[in-house]
């Protein structure tokens, strides 16, 4: 089974517009509905901001910045298993800087903007 949390992918082809997935078996097989969001954030590039993600038992959701600025909520779907919510056990955390691929190398790379960097002030998990 597939289990993914995308809290914040950026793909610099797309200025401006960060994107958030909630990737299983399911979702990777058929059109899974509140799966998938995007949200403009016109200073990604230039300012620190908090992604979030607050996971619970029945639902998932993803904010920018506040908890009270949800963008997101992946539920649990009733009696549909873990092919749709393969959540109930731990995950890791992975940060990683992409370059390429399908999806950040569509439109090419452009050379000339490196080097670059992935600034992260902080990574925060809390239990409840």
């Amino acid at each position: 089974e597939i289990s993914e949390l995308d809290i914040l992918e950026y793909v610099g082809c797309d200025k401006n517009i960060i994107y958030t997935t909630v990737h299983t078996t399911a979702t990777l097989s058929e059109w899974v509905p509140k799966s998938t969001a995007s949200k403009v954030v016109g200073d990604v590039e230039t300012a620190f901001h908090v992604y979030g993600m607050n996971w619970e038992d029945e639902k998932i959701e993803f904010y920018l910045d506040s908890p009270d600025n949800v963008y997101l909520t992946f539920g649990k779907p009733a009696q549909k298993g873990a092919d749709y919510w393969p959540f109930d056990s731990d995950e890791y955390l992975i940060l990683n800087l992409a370059v390429g691929g399908d999806w950040g190398g569509m439109r090419g790379i452009d050379n000339s903007i490196w080097p670059q960097s992935m600034e992260v002030d902080y990574v925060r998990v809390f239990q409840k």
